[in-house]
């Protein structure tokens, strides 16, 4: 059972592993946002959970993050105004909490979305009328993150990441690498989505944590958030291969910038012939 470096304390200290407070102001705040945003303005978000028949200034209380809402609470304002208890009830802050959790709990988290379709993982809101248009979805094999990237998607970000915690239970290095790197390449995209984007640095810090947590994907790269930045106001980025435009010349598809900056491992030889160059640049530096 993998534990970051806290829970390891806590767990020697016989206390039980607390939820990632971040993860549950991910929660709340996406909830939220788009409940604010089906509103129309908060003074009628307000006014809405107000009608509720919740005590006076709860919704306050919710925004200022002194209380968290409920799951109760976010239906009760769904019977008022349908249509945003689906953003609560998405997995994915639960499958970013840093707390072990089970290959069963995993499974019923993405229960939702499981697939009848053969060769395909999972099936997500919206793929049935891409079906129509005849668009077929990139199918998601068990473990490939790759096709879930080209969705550019909430619901890629949440099969990105179910992997991820796959990864973390079974021990495997390097699909752990590639879906956290993928994690991080689909950003552009699902922040288009303006409620997602307003909690950009709280998911970030939620993916940074849960990275962290195997050591190998942690040191194998680092996130250059520049590009991340630079391809979210970029009305041209797509994670679509297909949509994107051809060089001139080969033909190929133009790929995007990578915001993965890949380490780069030096061997045991090299470190000492690059020490020893150094020793002697320092010598001959104090022989002047």
């Amino acid at each position: 059972m993998l534990l970051t470096m806290e829970q390891q304390c806590l767990r020697l200290m016989g206390k039980p592993l607390r939820r990632d407070v971040s993860v549950a102001k991910l929660k709340a705040g996406l909830w939220m946002t788009y409940a604010i945003e089906l509103s129309g303005s908060l003074q009628e978000f307000v006014a809405t959970i107000e009608s509720t028949g919740t005590r006076s200034g709860l919704a306050r209380k919710w925004l200022s993050g002194d209380v968290r809402p409920t799951r109760q609470s976010a239906q009760a304002f769904d019977r008022k105004k349908p249509g945003a208890l689906w953003v609560f009830d998405l997995p994915l802050a639960d499958l970013l909490d840093t707390r072990p959790i089970t290959a069963g709990a995993i499974d019923r988290l993405m229960a939702p979305f499981a697939s009848s379709i053969p060769f395909s993982r999972w099936w997500f809101p919206g793929d049935d009328q891409l079906l129509q248009q005849r668009t077929v979805p990139d199918a998601v094999l068990p473990g490939d993150t790759n096709g879930l990237y080209s969705r550019g998607d909430i619901y890629g970000l949440i099969g990105i990441v179910a992997v991820i915690r796959q990864s973390e239970n079974l021990g495997k290095e390097g699909g752990h690498v590639l879906a956290c790197a993928n994690a991080y390449r689909i950003l552009p995209s699902v922040y288009r989505t303006k409620w997602l984007r307003e909690h950009a640095a709280l998911l970030e810090e939620c993916l940074e944590r849960l990275r962290a947590k195997r050591m190998y994907s942690y040191m194998m790269f680092d996130v250059d958030w520049e590009v991340i930045r630079s391809q979210t106001d970029d009305p041209t980025f797509t994670t679509q291969r297909r949509l994107r435009a051809r060089d001139p010349l080969t033909g190929r598809y133009c790929e995007p910038e990578d915001p993965i900056l890949v380490s780069q491992i030096v061997r045991g030889a090299e470190v000492k012939r690059r020490l020893k160059q150094r020793a002697e640049w320092k010598a001959r530096k104090l022989r002047r």
